[in-house]
């Protein structure tokens, strides 16, 4: 079951189209949505209620992405309108007719466009350590009202919230993991989970820079404006800070750069402080103090900022349905391209789906409104017929990838590199890496200091989030497993005990409390991770690169795990050296007193072949320790070791790996 718990503060109508109907009142204009791959299509699914607690709700029978939708939002951008009480509705199309895409140069568009703005992308960059908690609240208070103001004027936006604090920074996330927002319930509940720390010291904000330029998709086609909240002393460490992003808008990448500060702050060294002030107001932004009035300035400074207006067709993606700005008619010749990827615009629709006519034109496939609905029976009466009967069609265009949008799923990936643009990279395995991150969370803050009274070997606090989830999931079979065996058979226990001394050596505390925890939580989450191993299931699961690599993940973290732990085994022993070693020895075993039939061949380039035969799996042998797969855990995990600092989660550095870095993981390594 998909459970979202709404604020109340956040429940109010969105656009107030069809607010005095019941089931658009509150936290009721919601619902849960799912993307359906076959489709390429995001539909509503069944959703139910619980408005006295905040919480929606509903039954699913399998794993996919899901997604809350404000369905007013939704419905307006399908072209319902709510008819007046004295008026019966007029069924009329949202579309004047079918929208022709023309197949040669010869064949032009009956398009006519109209013109709206890009996208917008809001990004903040806010304090989250300081001395001045209460202007933390007023901050967060201001971005969700700015936030909420931006969306109700304009169609498409994304916000982006990164929170800072002395030595890390990190991207928030929705409540399905995604690392951007577009409603403002699920924003507030991120902002409403972030911790103030009190801290006297300076925070390192060029971390947040860093994510901001590095690991996060910006399509410049957009416009993207970034705002800084200060509230405390912060510096730079890193080779990124503010600077790098006011030099972007003086180039026109990006829309605005604002920094907001309380009254009196400044930067230490005055002349910085003169210098980026006067930086920012000659980019006619915004260099001002946290006050009553700062919402309403940010308000006013914002259509200042924006592009000119852009052509826009009326057809709609299925994937957001939402209405798409092209930069020129949309056919197969003109060679036309929206966004940043190296793919025309015609390339990333799937003409398969488009309807061929006999004169060699395409016209758009449609769908009805009343059957996108039918299986929400909260419409079920005679009030909302205006919606449930609505049988004229709606035309949307079926793509491949998003022609406006360079990284269409928002996975880190541009669309030209993706194989699969449209469904976000290793999203099922990272979600489930971020609710365990979670669990780890809620344990320090609701069980730890029972656990303290009872138990011995508690887990210290400041033990790394990532540290406790790798060895959490690697040790399933192994240190975990010693106390929490309540589910084992007798051979698995034994197993068990044969491993311990290894696997305890190599990867650290197998943190049992912890473990047990997560187990009261969500006992599927250690049944998930169980099927990445081979003797868990007959068909083990693979981490597959956007290459096509497979990758032994558990490999990965035992060797990451040695990578990060003071052990008495060199790191490399535990990696890929002792796999090489390991196949040494089998090399031997397979190749005494044997005879291979490899023609034209010397007894070495015999050899050869057999060792790489063994080494792809084409001469199978009896635990080998250094196939493809292995070779390249090995490798990206201590990539990944190197290149991200030890307070990341472990979500957070394997998506910003396997979108950025993989490519060059033998390079990475020599280097």
């Amino acid at each position: 079951m998909l459970k979202y718990n709404i604020k109340e503060a956040y429940i109010d109508n969105t656009l107030n189209m069809y607010s005095s109907l019941e089931e658009f009142q509150g936290i009721k204009r919601l619902n849960i949505f799912k993307f359906h791959e076959d489709k390429n299509m995001l539909l509503p699914v069944e959703t139910e209620f619980d408005v006295e607690n905040g919480l929606l709700y509903a039954e699913v029978d399998e794993l996919g992405t899901y997604c809350i939708m404000d369905m007013e939002i939704w419905l307006n951008n399908l072209g319902v309108e709510m008819p007046e009480e004295s008026q019966p509705e007029e069924n009329s199309m949202y579309l004047n007719s079918p929208s022709i895409l023309s197949a040669s140069e010869s064949s032009g568009s009956v398009w006519t466009p109209t013109y709206t703005n890009a996208p917008i992308d809001l990004v903040f960059i806010l304090q989250s350590a300081g001395k001045s908690s209460s202007h933390f609240a007023t901050e967060k208070q201001l971005i969700t009202d700015f936030a909420s103001s931006i969306i109700k004027e304009y169609s498409d936006v994304k916000i982006t919230v990164i929170e800072f604090k002395k030595e890390e920074a990190n991207l928030l996330t929705d409540a399905l993991g995604q690392e951007y927002f577009t409603n403002i319930p699920m924003l507030f509940a991120a902002l409403n989970n972030i911790e103030y720390v009190s801290e006297n010291d300076y925070c390192d904000r060029g971390q947040a820079f860093k994510i901001l330029l590095n690991d996060i998709s910006l399509d410049f086609e957009h416009d993207i404006y970034v705002y800084e909240l200060i509230n405390g002393a912060n510096t730079s460490h890193t080779g990124y800070d503010n600077e790098d992003v006011i030099s972007k808008v003086k180039n026109n990448e990006i829309r605005a750069y604002s920094e907001i500060r309380p009254y009196g702050w400044h930067y230490i060294d005055p002349v910085t402080h003169e210098n980026i002030s006067s930086d920012i107001i000659e980019n006619n932004d915004l260099f001002i103090n946290l006050n009553t009035d700062t919402l309403s300035l940010m308000e006013t400074h914002f259509p200042t900022k924006l592009s000119p207006p852009r052509p826009v067709y009326e057809i709609l993606l299925p994937t957001k349905w939402k209405k798409i700005a092209l930069k020129g008619e949309l056919n197969s010749t003109n060679k036309i391209n929206s966004d940043e990827d190296s793919l025309t615009d015609w390339e990333e629709v799937n003409i398969d789906e488009l309807i061929k006519l006999s004169d060699g034109n395409y016209t758009l496939p449609h769908v009805l409104i009343n059957e996108l609905v039918n299986i929400l029976n909260r419409f079920d009466s005679e009030e909302y017929l205006f919606i449930t009967e609505r049988t004229l069609p709606v035309y949307y265009l079926p793509i491949l990838s998003d022609p406006t949008e360079s990284d269409s799923d928002g996975d880190g990936l541009r669309d030209d590199e993706d194989l699969e643009p449209l469904k976000i990279f290793l999203n099922e395995l990272l979600g489930k890496i971020r609710l365990m991150e979670k669990y780890i969370d809620d344990y320090y803050e609701n069980q730890y200091n029972e656990d303290i009274l009872h138990y011995d070997d508690v887990p210290p606090i400041t033990t790394p989030n990532s540290t406790i989830t790798i060895n959490i999931i690697r040790n399933l079979y192994y240190g975990s497993e010693k106390i929490i065996k309540d589910n084992m058979t007798r051979k698995e226990h034994l197993i068990n005990i044969a491993q311990q001394i290894k696997w305890d050596t190599t990867d650290g505390t197998s943190f049992p409390l912890i473990r047990k925890y997560i187990d009261k939580k969500d006992a599927s989450l250690v049944d998930y991770f169980k099927k990445y191993r081979s003797s868990a299931i007959k068909e083990r699961k693979l981490l597959i690169d956007n290459q096509g690599n497979k990758i032994d993940f558990l490999h990965l973290l035992a060797t990451l795990g040695a990578e990060r732990y003071d052990g008495i085994i060199d790191p490399n022993l535990a990696g890929w050296a002792g796999d090489l070693q390991s196949f040494i020895y089998n090399f031997k075993l397979e190749t005494y007193g044997k005879e291979y039939e490899y023609e034209n061949l010397t007894k070495s380039e015999k050899l050869t072949e057999i060792a790489y035969d063994m080494f792809t799996g084409a001469i199978q042998v009896s635990k080998n320790k250094f196939t493809n797969e292995d070779l390249l855990s090995d490798v990206d995990a201590k990539n990944i070791n190197e290149i991200y600092s030890e307070n990341l989660r472990l979500s957070s550095a394997l998506r910003g790996y396997y979108t950025k870095h993989y490519k060059s993981r033998f390079r990475e390594t020599l280097i």
